[in-house]
């Protein structure tokens, strides 16, 4: 699932101060809700650090304890204060459901329920650190209570340590609970996750084994207070987790019940259907796209992502994907690359992986119908255009009717910020990397509004950048922007300023294609050798010439800003958190520069 972050920038007064936040509105835009709602939360925990290590310390209903342990006493303690503390949200942002009606209220001005997935992260590894900050003081308190005990049973002090380790309820849930957080969290690394993810997903839901033994490490009761009601009462731990708990049941039950002849009574603007697969389209690079027949009760928005599930590799894995159709097609789609254990089940389910599987070349419009819109019975085009064959697309189709394809369940559609496209007066799209599959969805519905009169809004211009490591990464998007290539609606090259204006105020999209790989001499001989005079990029097959190296942003922003004077600029991002990062420092640095100038910037971005 992506994380989202959304941001504003531009002059607000013309005032030698107007650098400097001064609304809690400014302050948020300035600096991003996300890291103003992040910063808090952690001061709150060094808030909680702190009081907590002073009551341990000094509160006489631990002095005893603290007078025999000392230190090591007040850590540990501590550092559980604070796992308690985090396991309280730990499972909030997973409640997708909820987030996303939470999402268009008044609350998404101070939480970044986008970054909901990325938050989760950071709670989790938050847990493990301070696990870790727990247990180690306790091998010394431990050490402790064996040198004073270890003359009563006639043991050494090293041997008396050792069972003390392995018949203490705190200790050996402690170490369970601890081996656990390793088979939770490790595998959830993106690069063990991606490789494996039935090994996240099923180590990953041993969370519920790590929140039982939770409940209970406390109720040994190793550590009494000096004042009743010392342990009596058993453990209460459970209690720290179970408001987020409650609320994840019910997310988990709702998820069910959108499937179920009961999902009417959910009130749930999401849906859970069955996918019939119209469509496989074999891309080059080894991506595929599904396409499925759309369900008539569901609507979705351009940039939006589901949950998909095949029955057929698993029942219970459910896996996030952009939705690569527009929303005023008539069919769902999807693009995966082949590169895990479930896409490669998947695959193989589908029969692209068998050597006798047929394929036919793709040889169709980006219409399924160039005169019609499947979603309007009365709207056609004004002016038919007139699609090309489609002689350089390299993909293939898959002839379906040889074979029994499996059912394909949708969760969804959930939101996320670059949907919000078409609220802008300008729009750039940066997608790098894998992060370019948001805006296949919405490039597609540009191409349809562009034909509806009256459909745009307030958008008036879309700039595309892309940027790539490898060439072989170009070849699986390839076939969606030759088609939109073909319709005619592209303008190509650099971002250039022409007395203030766009290049073709008539042309909605213009394209900037960027690779960033260092080539050899060898390479670069080719690249010069099988140039098409021009008229094809040799790398790309694209009208649209290929960049070498990264894009300038700040030359960028600065065109832009020239060729849409007050404009409301929407800057959509998708990839690498460091390309995001730079992306927003040019956008603060041209703020800050052109104050007079009344072009506002808004950055949405997504880190996959």
């Amino acid at each position: 699932m992506p994380s989202i972050k959304n941001s504003k920038y531009g002059p607000k007064r013309p005032s030698k101060f107007a650098k400097i936040p001064t609304s809690r509105d400014e302050l948020l835009s300035y600096n991003g809700k996300t890291k103003l709602f992040l910063g808090v939360w952690i001061l709150f925990q060094g808030i909680a650090f702190i009081l907590g290590a002073l009551n341990y310390g000094l509160s006489e209903n631990w002095a005893p304890a603290k007078k025999v342990l000392g230190g090591s006493f007040v850590v540990s303690r501590t550092s559980a204060l604070l796992i308690h503390i985090n396991l309280i949200v730990i499972l909030l942002p997973m409640c997708r459901t909820i987030l996303t009606a939470l999402r268009g209220t008044r609350l998404s001005r101070i939480i970044p329920f986008d970054e909901a997935i990325s938050f989760h992260k950071f709670v989790g590894w938050t847990i493990v650190f301070f696990s870790f900050l727990h247990t180690i003081p306790h091998y010394r308190n431990y050490y402790i209570l064996a040198s004073a005990t270890a003359s009563t049973y006639s043991r050494s002090v090293t041997k008396q340590f050792f069972i003390l380790l392995v018949t203490s309820g705190p200790s050996w849930t402690g170490h369970i609970m601890l081996l656990l957080l390793m088979f939770i969290s490790v595998p959830a690394l993106e690069r063990f996750r991606r490789n494996n993810f039935n090994r996240f997903f099923y180590f990953h839901h041993l969370f519920f084994v790590f929140l039982f033994l939770f409940s209970i490490h406390g109720a040994f009761c190793l550590l009494k207070p000096s004042q009743p009601p010392y342990c009596s009462r058993g453990s209460a731990f459970w209690k720290y987790y179970l408001f987020s708990g409650v609320l994840y049941l019910f997310e988990r039950v709702v998820r069910e019940l959108r499937c179920s002849p009961l999902s009417k009574y959910v009130g749930d603007s999401s849906s859970r259907f069955t996918g019939t697969i119209s469509k496989v389209i074999l891309h080059p690079s080894r991506v595929v796209e599904i396409q499925m027949q759309k369900d008539s009760n569901s609507e979705f928005k351009a940039g939006q992502y589901v949950y998909l599930n095949c029955p057929a590799v698993s029942l219970d894995q459910w896996h996030p994907f952009t939705l690569t159709s527009a929303p005023e097609e008539n069919f769902y789609s999807v693009h995966m690359k082949i590169v895990g254990d479930w896409t490669t089940a998947l695959s193989s389910t589908l029969g692209i992986d068998e050597l006798s599987t047929e394929f036919e070349k793709v040889d169709q419009p980006l219409l399924n119908n160039p005169y019609h819109f499947p979603n309007s019975s009365t709207k056609t085009l004004t002016s038919p255009i007139i699609s090309k064959t489609q002689t350089n697309r390299q993909s293939l189709m898959l002839k379906i009717n040889k074979f029994s394809l499996p059912k394909l369940i949708i969760d969804g559609p959930f939101g996320s910020a670059s949907e919000e496209v078409f609220c802008h007066d300008v729009a750039i799209l940066v997608g790098a990397g894998i992060g370019v599959t948001p805006f296949a969805s919405i490039l597609k519905s540009i191409w349809y509004r562009y034909n509806v009169p009256g459909k745009f809004s307030s958008l008036q211009k879309v700039y595309f950048i892309w940027v790539q490591r490898e060439t072989q990464s170009f070849e699986w998007f390839q076939d969606l922007l030759l088609a939109i290539e073909e319709e005619e609606i592209v303008e190509f090259g650099p971002l250039t300023i022409n007395n203030g204006k766009s290049k073709n105020p008539n042309i909605f999209i213009e394209f900037q294609i960027y690779l960033t790989e260092k080539f050899n001499k060898v390479q670069v001989g080719n690249v010069i050798f099988n140039d098409n005079e021009g008229f094809k990029d040799v790398i790309t097959n694209l009208k649209s010439p290929t960049y070498y190296g990264r894009p300038n942003f700040d030359s960028i922003l600065g065109s832009v800003a020239s060729n849409h004077d007050g404009a409301d600029v929407g800057v959509f991002f998708c990839g690498p958190g460091q390309m995001g990062q730079d992306i927003e420092n040019s956008i603060k640095k041209w703020a800050i520069n052109n104050q007079k100038n009344e072009t506002t910037f808004s950055f949405k971005k997504e880190n996959f």
